[in-house]
Formats: C-alpha cells, sequence, structure tokens
C-alpha cells in the first residue's frame, strides 16, 4: 500500500505523494534518474519503482516488452 503523503529527510512539511509523482513525470527522464534520487531515500524507492516507469512509458507511448513471446 503506498504512502498517501511523502516526508523527506530534513523537510518541515509533507508533500501529498501524487504531488512528488506528478513532478517526477514531468521531468527528463535522465534528471530522475541522475538527481531526484539523490534527493533522499523516499525519492530514491519512488523513481526506483516500476510503477514509475510503467507510468512514464504510458505517457511517452513506449510499449513495453513482451517477455513471454520469442524475439524474431
Amino acid at each position: 500500500r503506498r504512502k498517501t503523503n511523502f516526508e523527506c529527510s530534513g523537510l518541515r512539511s509533507a508533500v501529498p505523494l501524487a504531488v512528488v509523482e506528478e513532478i517526477l513525470l514531468n521531468l527528463p527522464a535522465h534528471q530522475v534518474v541522475r538527481v531526484c534520487r539523490l534527493v533522499c531515500r523516499e525519492w530514491k524507492e519512488l523513481v526506483d519503482s516500476a510503477a514509475h516507469w510503467r507510468e512514464r512509458c504510458r505517457r511517452e507511448g513506449i510499449q513495453p516488452l513482451d517477455v513471454s513471446r520469442p524475439l524474431r
């Protein structure tokens, strides 16, 4: 179950998780991987999550590879 608020170490106020997710999804992927993962443990977990990358791929129109089908 996902948290509804995101509390990054050192931040005084909690930011809703949906807001953090939306911000990260609107940044270039290379910036999210190189910079945003380093902000705090919570952001790293979000960036590393399969859900984040599934949504990013969906928004960018990238179809996942079906590993159950053999390559031609």
